[in-house]
């Protein structure tokens, strides 16, 4: 069973949050009651076993784990709201192993002008991403590329971040890693990943009689990896210039 469904079919039991330290304890609900045994067997989360500081214990026959612990296993959130007195697991972003968005965004400028273009990653899986590399391809006709700049998603540049603009081929390559491999640095929210400034060649009409052209940046080879270095997959979306006089 993959972890994804591993994940599921916990968390749609009900699991104890806090339980006692003993080796049984009794609960009420409502009007029923229970008894639930300390569990007198390992549970393995990735090959790994499960332990935590409160108990594993098993209810009627079946087992259940503690709802904090658990979620930091599987990478998933477990708040306490105080103000609805109630524990909310946040299931947002995507799964290890779907797509998420990697997107260049749109322009418009005029022959001359510098501007800025993000790439933004959207949808970004709740495992995080520990590491990835990809090229962008532009037109060096149409544009120069004056400088790369790491986006506020990713919170440790100079260790996890870096580039390199190979003008000869008119490509870009950018690498990302959490150095340390503890989970610290990675990238675990949606926002913008990089920002490109490039600037908009002057004779870029030179000799056409046009007084509007579009220029592609797009994607080349990609490659992105979860914490467990699982691949994510992405939807690309190639970023467009609108050139206009």
């Amino acid at each position: 069973m993959n972890e994804v469904h591993m994940m599921k079919k916990w968390l749609c039991v009900l699991v104890v949050v806090v339980l006692a330290s003993t080796c049984f304890m009794a609960y009420a609900a409502e009007t029923n009651q229970w008894t639930a045994l300390k569990a007198t067997f390992k549970v393995f989360v990735k090959g790994e076993e499960f332990q935590s500081q409160d108990p594993i214990v098993a209810i009627n026959g079946r087992t259940y784990l503690p709802l904090k612990a658990i979620g930091d296993v599987l990478g998933v959130d477990v708040i306490w709201n105080e103000e609805l007195r109630r524990v909310e697991v946040a299931m947002t972003g995507n799964e290890s192993g779907r797509e998420m968005d990697v997107v260049i965004g749109g322009i418009k400028a005029k022959p001359g002008d510098t501007v800025e273009i993000p790439v933004r990653f959207e949808n970004i899986p709740t495992q995080g991403i520990q590491t990835l590399n990809f090229s962008l391809h532009y037109d060096s006709k149409v544009m120069e590329v004056l400088k790369v700049e790491p986006g506020s998603i990713v919170t440790d540049p100079k260790n996890n971040f870096d580039y390199n603009v190979v003008y000869e081929d008119s490509e870009i390559l950018m690498i990302f890693d959490d150095d340390k491999q503890k989970g610290e640095g990675l990238i675990k929210t949606d926002g913008d990943f990089a920002k490109l400034t490039v600037k908009i060649k002057s004779d870029v009409f030179s000799g056409s009689g046009a007084s509007r052209k579009f220029s592609l940046i797009a994607f080349g080879d990609i490659n992105f990896c979860d914490y467990d270095l699982n691949p994510i997959f992405c939807e690309l979306k190639d970023g467009k210039v609108e050139i206009v006089e």
